[in-house]
């Protein structure tokens, strides 16, 4: 078995390569390094710093919009398990540049997909191809993004179940943890919570389905090996959906801090959502995610002391 990993350096994709170096599974990334305007580009260097440190697997930096070159990898390297998470991580990053954003998310995808030689082809989604919904979701409901990002997600999607390749789509939610960029809504709150700033909640009653990344990426690396996920898509969360309004005050809580809480109306752009239904993996190959978003918080605020304080003492000793 060998797997490419395709944006294997970012966020989410540094956490399956460990997950599959764990498994012994031989595996390859590709990725450019690409940032964002939306994102702190400093903090992005020494994030992708350290990503590099937790992993063994090789880096190929290879831009996924040059198919000759990714045509070339993938003949040479000949990959039973395609994982692809290339690709802007929300909306924000997606409106620094729409026309590119679109080619990496529809172009980039195809020419990993249009050799048809892979044995499974795992595309990494996400909850906005849903839209708005009150309820809990399964992923037999109806589609109906609201933004591009939702949009371009959808038909990547559909990109993906036309070819004729075995595949497995994931559909993630809310997604926080260590080595993550500094601009999601963990991120920024327990910045913003650290050094007494207030924290901006966007509607009153809004929830999210935050999912620890340490267990997305087991469940990631979970599918791509089950033969019950071939040609199936899968909601991969908690399962449980927690009001923004209650986060705000854990993260309160939990960095000691008098931060105030301002609660302002939710964009228009952005969908409301609620919990997502894990059922399917559950039943298909044992999903069980274990982190409750207070446990989650907790370690990725232990690590962002630590981080920090590392940084901090590796800028003075370069002094």
């Amino acid at each position: 078995m060998k797997a490419i990993v395709v944006g294997g350096l970012g966020f989410i994709g540094h956490w399956v390569v460990r997950k599959l170096e764990d498994r012994g599974i031989e595996c390859a990334i590709i990725d450019c390094k690409e940032t964002y305007e939306t994102q702190n580009q400093l903090w992005m260097m020494r994030v992708f710093e350290s990503r590099e440190r937790q992993i063994q697997s090789p880096i190929h930096d290879i831009d996924v919009l040059d198919g000759a070159k990714v045509k070339e990898f993938l003949i040479d390297y000949n990959p039973t398990h395609i994982i692809y998470l290339a690709g802007p991580p929300n909306q924000s990053a997606v409106d620094t540049d729409i026309n590119r954003a679109s080619r990496v998310m529809i172009e980039g995808l195809n020419n990993f997909l249009r050799l048809r030689t892979t044995q499974r082809f795992v595309y990494i989604s996400s909850s906005m191809v849903y839209g708005n919904f009150v309820d809990p979701v399964s992923e037999t409901v109806t589609t109906a993004p609201i933004n591009s990002y939702g949009l371009l997600k959808l038909a990547a999607e559909n990109l993906v179940r036309s070819v004729g390749i075995p595949y497995t789509i994931i559909r993630p939610s809310s997604v926080y943890g260590p080595r993550d960029a500094d601009d999601r809504v963990i991120a920024r709150w327990l910045e913003a919570s650290k050094n007494g700033f207030p924290l901006s909640v966007n509607g009153e009653d809004e929830r999210l389905d935050f999912t620890w990344v340490g267990d997305l990426a087991w469940g990631i690396v979970e599918s791509m090996l089950s033969e019950n996920a071939i040609n199936e898509t899968f909601n991969l969360t908690r399962g449980g959906a927690v009001r923004l309004k209650v986060v705000a005050e854990l993260i309160k809580k939990i960095t000691k801090s008098d931060s105030e809480i301002i609660v302002r109306d939710l964009s228009k752009d952005h969908p409301s959502r609620t919990t997502l239904i894990i059922d399917h993996a559950e039943s298909a190959f044992g999903y069980n995610p274990p982190t409750d978003v207070e446990t989650g918080i907790k370690l990725y605020w232990l690590w962002l002391r630590q981080y920090e304080e590392s940084l901090y003492d590796s800028l003075q000793q370069s002094r």
